[in-house]
């Protein structure tokens, strides 16, 4: 039977697990390590050596996607994409909040998969048993935990870390709607991804990459701050906040190169408020330039083609 190895980098309490024959036989935490990729390795090892196997004996990966902390969901798409390519071993790829609701026992209540997503909100998405079947009922949102109250009109079951954060609130403003989950969780996330990562590993396993990509729901901050400016000017082109979303959206290499001229931009113009430059800084200061000017050149390109 295959071995799957389930990884979750995407909250604060990091999880690896490990499962054979339908059953979980080796996990772990760790705690306030999640963007940190050492501390993952050796989770890992740490979960391989309980079970008396090594990292050629796994026969799949399962990762959470997303959403969550960002860096954490970086570092953790980072290994197994390393993972991949070095074992040549398959994958999958699963929702955050979904593995989280499949920590909890089945029930006839609704569950509300719930992580803290700072800023003063929260992401959830809502989900519910038919059978043993477990029925997505909304798409993963951000929103404020007001909302989410307002969004709840029976009694729920919350599981995940907002809980951590927003407990006493929901209870309080839910009152007999309020059920904490976390009294019964049974399993990691990363078990959970395991598990549900097992009959698409069966049935159709992949091993392209390009498949694994990261939800983060809401914006990072450079998006944010990208997207808070109504005009964008690179070299002798204008663009409006309109179709500057639009390009963001469906550009990556633009919002990267937005990102890295900024970082390059700022880089020189502290610099350039020395009084004195060493030698050394003077080459610093003419590589971040032309790094700069490159960066600008292809970024040119791009919006070439969205205002053509």
């Amino acid at each position: 039977m295959m071995k799957i190895l389930g990884v979750d980098s995407s909250i604060p309490l990091a999880s690896i697990a490990l499962l054979e024959n339908n059953r979980i036989i080796s996990e772990t935490y760790l705690e306030d390590r999640a963007g940190h990729s050492d501390g993952l390795l050796r989770a890992v090892d740490c979960v391989l050596s309980q079970a008396r196997i090594h990292l050629k004996d796994v026969g799949g990966f399962a990762i959470t996607t997303g959403p969550g902390s960002f860096t954490g969901l970086r570092v953790g798409v980072s290994l197994i994409k390393g993972f991949v390519l070095a074992r040549e071993i398959p994958f999958k790829g699963i929702d955050t909040l979904e593995a989280v609701s499949a920590c909890v026992e089945p029930t006839s209540h609704p569950i509300c998969a719930l992580l803290d997503a700072r800023k003063k909100e929260v992401y959830c998405a809502f989900f519910k048993y038919q059978g043993n079947y477990r029925k997505r009922l909304t798409s993963d949102r951000a929103i404020t935990p007001e909302e989410l109250c307002s969004n709840i009109s029976e009694p729920t079951v919350f599981i995940g870390n907002g809980l951590d954060t927003y407990s006493e609130f929901l209870q309080h403003e839910l009152g007999s709607r309020f059920i904490d989950g976390s009294k019964t969780r049974s399993r990691t996330v990363a078990a959970s991804a395991a598990i549900l990562a097992k009959p698409f590993l069966d049935q159709n396993p992949s091993m392209d990459l390009d498949e694994l990509k990261i939800t983060y729901v809401r914006k990072s901050e450079a998006e944010i701050h990208l997207q808070k400016k109504q005009q964008l000017e690179v070299g002798n082109m204008k663009i409006n906040a309109e179709l500057l979303e639009k390009i963001t959206n469906e550009n990556e290499e633009f919002k990267k190169l937005y990102e890295e001229h900024t970082v390059l931009n700022n880089r020189v113009e502290k610099l350039n408020k020395m009084k004195f430059l060493s030698a050394e800084q003077e080459l610093e200061k003419k590589k971040h330039q032309k790094e700069k000017l490159k960066a600008k050149d292809r970024l040119e390109e791009i919006l070439s083609t969205f205002q053509a």
